[in-house]
């Protein structure tokens, strides 16, 4: 790739030294290591701001917008590289591209999609990026090459454009031929086709595997199937081959989702129902192998750390992208890091395991390198769902400690802390030299309370020293909710039981103007602050009932109701109401309860 990085340049010189340059690499290093080379070759020139076409109070106006120190120094000599950057810096670049103020712009292949910009010239720098599932390095699509030149062109501003693209020797033919060809769109429906199946099955649209091949032949594959049928390795081509093959692939699928517990199928009668496993992954869009791993992995009385394991070996991650000398890296990063990974059987070029180390690397805090950043968002965005169907998955099951350890995995997620950390270093500010000056008050509804009394002198003239630090602390602490069991009712029946929780969030109704997003600084997306309701027995260690994502409303209260069989003997029990935050680490509470049955 450095290679490249000289060539490159003299294109830029000779076809666009003035206009609008997209130049397009194989990851986000490279977008950085690229510019960096350009910035290098620029100080050889005459005029190494030749390429600037901003002011000095211009540019100064931008710098204090960017906050990433290669994105500072690019932008000097006009190397505006967006891979590495948050999206505010993505837009600046955009911007900047279309005014021609800053007339190159770097990206990777993965935002080749959401770049809607022109440029006069394109420059797709290598044709290969490397794949850590296989350790080598793996072509471009032909259709992302195809979308890469087709920003080349700006029709309201000249009447040409230029597409340079970089490849090796033996694959210039190859891509002249598709790049001055019309190129076929084919489906890719048949690699998520048990998905799309059993969706349909949740929704009750199939019930049948007569009902699963009417619904195939209304789909795009169908009619790509028959007009190029090579593509999706049929080989017969006549028409009873075609119908072989469609009913192979509608039967594979209904066999894939028999052995995920997705779907149960009726072998006499043909029908196809769908599970309750199932159902859930089709609320949270998760893959059938998903629900496999699920099924197969989760068991009651699982650790939290236990659970870490099983949420980053799932399916869903095996996308997260591992580039080259990475697994060195993954090493290096679990030196720092408190769950040691086995060394010896442990593959660090594995999606899985960088899914494992960036979520350790979340839980403590720690500086991940700059790659690792915009990867390590994308697994942050995504878990919600996850651990969200794995908490149904424990209901599903009756596995009430392992439900418990779920909703603090989530919280730890929430809140980047690890739930064996002080609860106090949750707070802005905070530290563990800051919360021994705030003794005995170690809790956050204790130290709520102290506030009540003596407000942020107290905490100025505690280890917190610093006035606009101590006003931190008490916004955030205002942000976390006071919640109070004001009433439980059982109401029993013969066949089932219910039992009605009173809650009141003092916050709310205090001030019912109150943010209800929560305090969560680490977390990329915002996020409303709710409650799990779990009813069990901690003898048996089973959950009766189960009411996720409470909220107590504008005005402070809110009844909930759950529901559960009556047990089939007599007898004295114990329950036990568990009040779980689904974002706070440290206030959640329980309360145990007797009922006879005769």
């Amino acid at each position: 790739m450095a290679m490249m990085n000289k060539p490159a340049f003299r294109s830029i010189r000779q076809f666009s030294p003035v206009k609008p340059v997209l130049l397009f690499v194989a990851s986000r290093r490279q977008t950085r290591l690229t510019a960096m080379s350009f910035v290098s070759m620029l100080a050889l020139e005459e005029d190494p701001h030749q390429w600037l076409r901003m002011t000095g109070d211009e540019l100064q106006k931008v710098m204090r917008s960017v906050k990433d120190d290669n994105l500072r120094i690019s932008c000097r000599w006009d190397r505006n590289a967006s891979c590495w950057a948050p999206n505010p810096r993505k837009k600046f670049g955009r911007k900047t591209l279309c005014g021609e103020k800053n007339p190159s712009f770097d990206s990777n292949r993965h935002t080749s999609l959401g770049i809607n910009v022109p440029a006069h010239l394109v420059i797709v720098k290598g044709t290969e990026f490397f794949d850590g599932k296989t350790s080598k390095y793996v072509d471009f699509p032909v259709t992302d090459v195809l979308q890469m030149i087709g920003r080349a062109g700006r029709p309201q501003y000249d009447d040409s454009a230029v597409a340079v693209v970089f490849v090796q020797d033996v694959k210039k033919n190859f891509y002249k031929k598709f790049l001055y060809e019309p190129f076929p769109v084919e489906s890719s429906l048949l690699p998520a086709l048990p998905n799309h199946v059993n969706a349909e099955i949740c929704a009750d649209s199939i019930g049948s595997k007569q009902q699963v091949m009417e619904y195939l032949s209304s789909t795009y594959l169908y009619r790509r199937l028959f007009a190029n049928p090579s593509f999706y390795g049929v080989q017969d081509f006549s028409a009873e081959g075609l119908t072989k093959f469609l009913v192979s692939i509608v039967d594979d699928s209904i066999c894939e989702l028999v052995q995920s517990r997705c779907v149960v199928a009726d072998k006499r009668s043909g029908t196809i129902e769908a599970s309750p496993l199932g159902k859930i992954g089709s609320k949270y869009y998760l893959d059938h192998l998903s629900i496999r791993h699920f099924f197969q992995k989760m068991k009651g009385g699982l650790t939290v750390e236990q659970l870490l394991q099983i949420l980053a070996d799932c399916p869903e991650y095996r996308e997260i992208p591992v580039r080259h000398n990475e697994d060195n890296v993954n090493q290096d990063l679990q030196k720092l890091l408190p769950i040691k990974l086995p060394a010896a059987t442990t593959d660090w070029g594995s999606s899985h395991v960088k899914t494992h180390l960036l979520y350790q690397a979340h839980f403590s805090r720690t500086q991940v390198p700059v790659d690792y950043l915009t990867d390590q968002r994308s697994i942050l965005e995504s878990c919600i769902r996850i651990v969200q169907a794995m908490l149904d998955f424990c209901s599903v099951f009756d596995w009430l400690d392992t439900a418990l350890n779920v909703i603090i995995l989530l919280q730890q997620i929430m809140q980047a802390r690890w739930y064996t950390d002080h609860p106090l270093l949750c707070l802005p500010n905070m530290s563990a030299h800051s919360i021994d000056g705030l003794a005995p008050f170690a809790t956050v509804p204790q130290l709520q309370d102290q506030l009540g009394i003596y407000g942020e002198t107290d905490l100025a003239e505690g280890r917190i020293r610093k006035n606009y630090e101590a006003r931190e602390l008490i916004q955030a602490l205002l942000k976390w909710p006071i919640l109070r069991v004001s009433d439980v009712r059982l109401q029993s029946g013969l066949q089932e039981c219910s039992i009605t929780i009173g809650l009141e969030d003092f916050q709310t109704a205090r001030d019912q103007r109150m943010d209800k997003k929560a305090y969560c600084p680490k977390f990329p997306k915002d996020r409303t602050f709710g409650w799990t309701i779990v009813l069990g027995e901690k003898k048996s260690a089973k959950i009766l009932a189960c009411h996720k994502s409470v909220s107590c409303g504008n005005y402070g209260n809110k009844l909930v109701r759950l529901s559960l069989k009556a047990p089939s003997t007599g007898g004295d029990y114990a329950f036990t109401i568990f009040v779980f935050s689904d974002t706070y680490l440290g206030i959640d509470q329980e309360f145990d309860f007797c009922c006879i049955v005769e």
